[in-house]
C-alpha cells in the first residue's frame, strides 16, 4: 500500500507528481492513526498527540534514515534534477554542513535542528512553509539560485550569520519566534521580508542589501539592529512595526520609505546616511527617536507623530517635508543644518530647540503650533523665515495655535524676510542680540511687556518698500506698553525707511536727515547738547572776525563771548533796545554792519532753541512715565 501523503506542489515546481516522491518498500511504512506513511513522511506523534513509532526512534535507525537523505542528494546531484524534500519530516537533526544542493524543494519539511552551515545551494532552494522546531543554522550558507522561505516558521534561533543571497530572497510571511541572525549577510538581489513578524531580538548589523529589500508591513515585537548596514538601492520599511530598532551607522543609497511605520520603543537612526528621498509619511515614533548626525536627502515626515525627537547635529540636504508633523515632547534640531528649504507648517512643537541650527534655504512655520519652549539661539536663517499665524482665529484650536510662550531667538541671524504675523506673546520673548537683514514683520502681533529687542544696528533693513510699515508696527506695538526706549528704536527706523522711498517728499527727506545728524532721531539727548556747543562756538568765531576785519577797533574774544552767550540765554535780544550793546557800540557808525550782526545772532538763537528743544525731547522720550 502506498504512502498516503499527497501535496500539489508550489511554483515553480507544481509540474511535479503531488503524491509521493519516494519508493519505499513495505518492510518500511509505518502505520499512523490507520493510514500508512513512509518513513520520510511519517509525523512524528498521532491525532492524539501519542509519539509514533518514528518518534520511538533510536540513534542508528535515525542515523540510517540521515544516510538514506543524504543518498538521495548525491542521486540528485549525479543526474541534475530537483531534489524534492516536500513533506518530510526530520527527527532530530538535519546534518547538512557544507552540502552543495541542486534546484531543491522542502515544502511543507518539518525540521528538528537544521544544520545547513556553509551549505550551497547551486540552484533554486525553496523552503516553503517549512517549520523549523529547533535551532536552524545556515550560516555562511551560500544561495546561487532564488531562496524562497515563504510561510516559515522558526521556533528557535535563526542564523544566517555571513551568509550570501546571489540572487533573490524571499522572506514574506515568516514567522521568526527565537533570536535572528543576519549578521554580515550579503544580499546582492531582492530581500522580500513584507508581512514578517520578528517576535524576538533580530540582527542585520553590517548586513549588505545591493538591491532593493522590503519590509513593509513587518513586525519587529523587540529590538531590532540594523547597525552599520548597507542599503545599496533603498529600502522599504512601509507599514512595517517596531520595539526597539537600531540602524545606527546605516547606509542607504537609493529611495527609503518608512511610510507608515511604527516604532514603539527606542528608534535610533544615528550617524545614518540616506542619499536619496527618504519617506517616513505618517509614521509614529512612540518612544525617543535619535538622529543623532544623521545624513538626509529629501527627507519626507509629512504627518509623521514624534515622542521624543533628537536631531542633533543632522544633516537634511534638499527640501525638508515637516508639514502637519506631531512632536508631542521634546524636540531637538539642536546644531542642524538644513541644506533647502524647510516645511514646519501646520506642525505641532512641543519644547522645540533649534539652537545653532542653519537653515540654507526658507523655512516655513507657518501655521505651526509651539507649546512650552522654544529656543532658536543663534540659530541661523539664510533665506526667508515664515512663522505667521492664523488671520481671523474661528476656533479655539486655531486661537491656541497662534501662541506663542517662552521663545527665544537670541543671537539668532535672519538673512531673508522674516514674519511673526498674528502670533501672540504670551510670555517673554528674547531678540536680543538677533540680526534681521530684512524689516522683521510683527503686524497684528500682541507682544510680552517682557519682550526684548537687539539695538538698531542689527537691522539692516531700511530700503525695502515693507521696512516703514513693518518699524512702524513694531514701534505702536512697544509703545502699548511704555518700552520708551524700543518706541524710539524702531521710530528713528521708521523714519530711515521712510527717508529710503522714492514717494516721500524731498522737504520731509531734508528734515529727517537733520533730525537724524541732530538728535538720531530723538534716541540720542546728548547729541544736540554738542551741536549746541559746536554752534554757539561757531558763532563765536564768527563775531570775533566780524570785528576784526571790518572796525579799526581791538578785537575783544571775551566781549565776542558774553554776546554768543547773551543769544544763547537771550534768544533775540539784539533786536530788543539795548539788547546786544556789547557788540554794537563799535558797529553804531555803520548800519549794514549792525543789520549783518542781527541776522548773524537771530541764526544762533534759532539754532540754539532748536538744539535745546530736541534734548529735552529726547530726554522726555526716554524718561517719560
Amino acid at each position: 500500500m502506498p504512502c498516503v501523503f499527497h501535496a500539489k506542489r508550489p511554483t515553480p515546481y507544481n509540474h511535479l507528481d503531488p503524491s509521493c516522491q519516494f519508493d519505499v518498500p513495505d518492510d518500511d511504512l509505518i502505520i499512523v492513526d490507520e493510514q500508512t506513511w513512509c518513513l520520510y513522511h511519517c509525523p512524528l506523534t498521532d491525532k492524539e498527540r501519542k509519539p509514533t513509532a518514528k518518534a520511538m526512534w533510536k540513534s542508528c535507525e535515525n542515523q540510517n534514515f540521515q544516510n538514506k537523505i543524504e543518498q538521495k542528494l548525491k542521486d540528485a546531484l549525479q543526474q541534475k534534477s530537483i531534489l524534492d524534500m516536500t513533506g518530510v519530516v526530520f527527527f532530530h537533526e538535519a546534518m547538512f554542513e557544507k552540502a552543495t544542493f541542486p534546484a531543491v524543494l522542502f515544502y511543507r519539511t518539518s525540521f528538528g535542528y537544521a544544520k545547513f552551515r556553509k551549505a550551497t545551494f547551486n540552484d533554486t532552494a525553496v523552503f516553503y512553509r517549512v517549520t523549523f522546531d529547533g535551532i536552524a543554522e545556515f550560516q555562511e550558507a551560500t544561495f546561487n539560485g532564488t531562496a524562497d522561505f515563504q510561510d516559515s516558521m522558526f521556533s528557535e534561533l535563526a542564523d544566517f550569520q555571513r551568509a550570501t543571497f546571489n540572487n533573490d530572497a524571499d522572506f514574506r510571511k515568516v514567522t521568526f519566534n527565537e533570536t535572528i541572525v543576519f549578521h554580515r549577510t550579503v544580499f546582492n538581489g531582492i530581500a522580500d521580508f513584507r508581512k514578517a513578524k520578528f517576535n524576538s531580538s533580530t540582527f542585520f548589523s553590517e548586513t549588505t542589501f545591493r538591491k532593493g529589500c522590503g519590509f513593509e508591513k513587518t513586525i519587529f515585537a523587540l529590538s531590532v539592529e540594523f547597525q552599520n548596514a548597507t542599503f545599496t538601492l533603498g529600502g522599504a520599511f512601509r507599514g512595517a512595526a517596531f520595539k526597539y530598532a537600531d540602524f545606527k551607522g546605516t547606509r542607504f543609497s537609493k529611495n527609503t520609505e518608512f511610510r507608515e511605520a511604527t516604532f514603539s520603543e527606542l528608534a535610533d537612526f544615528s550617524e545614518v546616511t540616506f542619499c536619496e528621498i527618504t519617506d517616513f509619511r505618517m509614521t509614529i515614533f512612540c518612544g525617543t527617536a535619535l538622529f543623532r548626525e544623521t545624513t538626509f536627502t529629501h527627507p519626507v515626515f509629512h504627518k509623521a507623530r514624534f515622542g521624543y525627537a533628537v536631531f542633533h547635529d543632522a544633516t537634511l540636504n534638499g527640501d525638508s517635508d515637516f508639514r502637519e508633523t506631531s512632536f508631542t515632547k521634546k524636540t531637538s534640531f539642536r546644531g542642524a543644518t538644513f541644506g533647502g528649504n524647510v516645511d514646519f507648517q501646520e506642525a505641532t512643537l512641543e519644547n522645540v530647540d533649534f539652537q545653532g541650527a542653519t537653515v540654507k534655504g526658507n523655512a516655513i512655520f507657518h501655521r505651526a503650533v509651539f507649546r512650552g519652549t522654544v529656543m532658536f539661539q543663534k540659530a541661523t536663517f539664510q533665506g526667508n523665515a515664515d512663522f505667521q499665524a492664523y488671520g481671523q482665529s474661528v476656533t479655539v484650536q486655531e486661537a491656541r495655535a497662534n501662541l506663542f510662550f517662552d521663545v527665544f531667538f537670541t543671537n539668532a541671524f535672519f538673512g531673508g524676510e522674516v514674519s511673526f504675523e498674528n502670533r501672540q506673546f504670551c510670555k517673554c520673548a528674547s531678540f536680543k542680540g538677533c540680526t534681521f537683514a530684512k524689516a522683521p514683520v510683527f503686524h497684528g502681533c500682541r507682544l510680552h511687556q517682557g519682550t526684548t529687542f537687539p539695538p538698531r544696528e542689527n537691522f539692516h533693513d531700511v530700503t525695502s518698500d515693507h521696512a516703514a510699515q513693518a518699524y512702524r508696527t513694531l514701534k505702536l506695538a512697544t509703545g502699548q506698553f511704555g518700552a520708551r526706549h524700543e518706541e524710539a528704536r524702531f521710530y528713528a527706523l521708521e523714519q530711515e525707511s521712510l527717508r529710503a522711498l522714492p514717494a516721500t517728499p524731498r522737504s520731509q527727506k531734508l528734515m529727517s536727515w537733520m533730525y537724524k545728524w541732530t538728535a538720531d532721531y530723538g534716541e540720542n539727548f546728548l547729541k544736540p547738547f554738542v551741536w549746541l556747543t559746536v554752534t554757539t562756538a561757531v558763532f563765536w568765531l564768527l563775531y570775533v572776525t566780524l570785528l576784526y576785519f571790518s572796525t579799526d577797533a581791538v578785537s575783544h574774544p571775551m566781549e565776542c563771548l558774553q554776546f554768543t552767550i547773551e543769544q544763547l540765554v537771550r534768544p533775540f535780544s539784539v533786536w530788543v533796545p539795548n539788547g546786544g550793546m556789547t557788540l554794537k557800540i563799535p558797529f553804531e557808525a555803520n548800519f549794514q554792519l549792525i543789520l549783518i550782526l542781527q541776522i548773524a545772532a537771530t541764526f544762533q538763537s534759532i539754532a540754539s532753541l532748536s538744539f535745546i528743544t530736541l534734548a529735552i525731547l529726547a530726554i522726555r522720550r526716554r524718561f517719560k512715565l
